[in-house]
């Protein structure tokens, strides 16, 4: 038992008098290697002495390498090489990548390695190679290039912004790879002649914009900017059609780029024209009055463009209109004066077309806002549940079905309801084109089912039309479903939400908001009296009278598809009716209040006690 006490203690002092190692020497068994044919680089770290402890020493990838670090092959951070108890030598593994995207160099790309200077200082250990190990990698052959290609196909921006095209770098998979050193592409147009949009007028010139990937940051992808330019002028949506050239390398011109597809730039112009009536309707809520009935039509254009007024139905002599042009706090209105209704008197129904012809680049298309001269029932009015304006949806484009089956109810006593009757005019018609709809005689409710029957449905009683009996529902068929967005009739673009029950403007793309709210959704609430998308227009401006300068029996006309409607907190035939408090609010009394305690500001639907469970915003929609 003794004896082998003093082995033990001889074999303890042998290992303490054993020397620690001081340098380690970092090799490379395979300091050339192939793409596709080798499946890893080796490196050796060999010690001056055996190691008392495990020591493991991390490699690290050097700034010099030109191959990329992650892509070419494994990342270097991530591997160690380790020397057990009592040896001298270790090794370690880093798997090289094989691709299909050309490598260039040609001659080989070098991955420069050496070890973490950091666990040197900390096992007090030199590098006795002192520098770095480099292994060169070659190329298998590959002559696959990257195409270039444009994430998306057509990109939106409006006027005065940047537009922003990630293009993406594929390989024949067409999976997202790497773009490597020193591949530059160009941007040009594809054919300038499709363009109508104008160098330096609209954007800036990227025709010979070049994007070059740079050594050691290794992308999949890539933006390019283009900025456009902010004007006056009032304008279509313009476009800019543009083309990738093809890549190539700066050292290897043998790797060329698949001419991609185009990408369309579409510049949306932010200078928006307005073209609205206001007309007062107070003359027309009585049979006979002692003033003038007024419509102004207002737009922010420049005073003096040309006016176009048409008659639509041929109730009225135009001849017996005064008709100026005005200009009000630099805004240019048209001011149409019909004279005031006689007592029984048959020529005092009439819709009244305005026209503002406005030109966008080498195209012109005509605004249209349309008015009513129509005077209301003194005793009991009809009304309808829908409005003056009811926008219906199709099913698909071009239509084949309307979404739904949409109705027109009227609100009448049973008295009168066996002596309704309908009639429809279509779009573009006149009074000559009316036709009755017998089948609805004595029916409070109209049903539209089919596509294309737009117009103007006129519903009265029975030999009363032209005292007042009568109500209109403009019907305007979407160019798109509901889900869809729309931009210029195509049918394309994002979901386009608008609030405080604005409509989506076809053309223009953006919400045209009812009188009393504005923002690019309609989500920003004007003062009372106030109207326009930017609230630029009062009606104390047109209207001397105190009871209109806060909308009441005012009836505005937009172009559609929003068309005829009351100032925010009132409603009825002739606008002259207060919405309740507490119940309903906006322009034709057509939103419901959610607050707290159901009681809701008439015009704006702000609760001032707070909204109702589930319900948010300034107003609590």
């Amino acid at each position: 038992m003794e004896g082998l006490s003093l082995l033990v203690l001889a074999l303890l002092c042998a290992g303490s008098m054993a020397q620690a190692p001081s340098t380690v020497t970092l090799t490379t068994t395979t300091a050339a290697v192939t793409e596709g044919t080798s499946t890893a680089m080796n490196f050796v770290c060999t010690l001056n002495n055996p190691a008392i402890i495990e020591l493991s020493f991390t490699l690290m990838y050097e700034a010099t390498s030109t191959s990329e670090d992650g892509f070419d092959h494994g990342t270097v951070g991530d591997y160690c090489c380790t020397v057990a108890v009592g040896a001298t030598v270790g090794s370690v593994s880093i798997p090289l990548i094989n691709d299909v995207v050309k490598d260039i160099p040609t001659g080989g790309e070098t991955l420069n390695v050496q070890i973490l200077p950091a666990d040197l200082t900390t096992l007090s250990i030199t590098d006795a190679t002192g520098g770095l190990v480099a292994v060169v990698i070659t190329d298998d052959g590959d002559t696959t290039p990257l195409i270039a290609t444009p994430r998306t196909s057509t990109i939106k921006v409006v006027e005065a912004s940047m537009a922003m095209i990630t293009i993406d770098f594929l390989d024949a998979n067409k999976n997202l790879a790497p773009a490597e050193e020193g591949i530059t592409f160009s941007v040009g147009h594809a054919n300038s002649a499709l363009d109508t949009a104008t160098i330096t007028t609209d954007y800036t010139d990227v025709t010979t914009h070049a994007v070059t990937v740079t050594l050691g940051a290794p992308i999949t992808s890539t933006v390019i900017a283009v900025t456009t330019v902010a004007d006056t002028d009032v304008e279509n949506i313009e476009t800019i059609n543009f083309i990738l050239g093809d890549m190539t390398a700066a050292t290897d011109t043998s790797i060329t780029g698949v001419g991609s597809p185009g990408f369309q730039v579409q510049i949306l112009d932010d200078d928006r024209t307005e073209l609205i009536s206001v007309q007062d309707m107070t003359p027309l809520k009585r049979r006979s009055s002692k003033k003038d009935s007024t419509i102004f039509v207002v737009t922010n254009e420049a005073p003096g463009a040309a006016w176009d007024v048409t008659d639509t139905t041929l109730g009225h002599n135009l001849r017996d209109c005064k008709r100026k042009i005005r200009t009000i706090n630099t805004f240019a209105a048209l001011q149409l004066t019909i004279p005031r209704p006689e007592r029984n008197s048959k020529a005092r129904f009439n819709e009244f077309t305005f026209t503002r012809t406005q030109t966008f680049g080498a195209s012109t298309y005509p605004r249209t806002v349309r008015s009513f001269v129509t005077p209301t029932s003194p005793e009991e009015p009809i009304e309808t549940d829908v409005g003056p304006v009811l926008v219906v949806y199709p099913n698909d484009q071009p239509c084949t079905a309307l979404a739904q089956t949409y109705c027109i109810n009227v609100k009448c006593t049973p008295l009168n309801r066996r002596q309704l009757r309908w009639s429809h005019i279509p779009d573009g018609g006149t009074d000559s084109d009316e036709s009755f709809l017998k089948k609805y005689d004595g029916n409070p409710r109209l049903q539209l089912k089919e596509c294309n029957k737009g117009g103007l449905y006129i519903v009265g009683r029975r030999g009363r039309r032209k005292k007042g009996w009568i109500s209109y529902v403009r019907v305007i068929q979407a160019a798109c479903p509901i889900t869809e967005g729309l931009m210029m009739a195509n049918c394309v673009g994002p979901v386009t939400t608008c609030l405080n029950q604005g409509v989506f403007d076809q053309r223009l793309g953006l919400c045209t908001c009812r009188p009393g709210f504005a923002g690019a959704t309609c989500e920003l609430v004007s003062d009372r009296g106030v109207f326009g998308s930017n609230c630029q227009f009062k009606i104390a401006d047109y209207f001397k009278d105190k009871e209109n300068k806060n909308g009441k029996c005012i009836k505005y006309g937009f172009p559609d598809a929003l068309g005829w409607t009351c100032a925010a907190g009132w409603g009825g035939p002739d606008c002259c009716d207060q919405c309740k408090r507490g119940w309903k609010f906006g322009a034709n009394c057509g939103q419901t209040c959610h607050c707290i305690d159901d009681i809701c500001d008439p015009v704006s639907g702000h609760c001032t006690n707070g909204c109702a469970p589930g319900f948010k915003g300034a107003n609590c929609q």
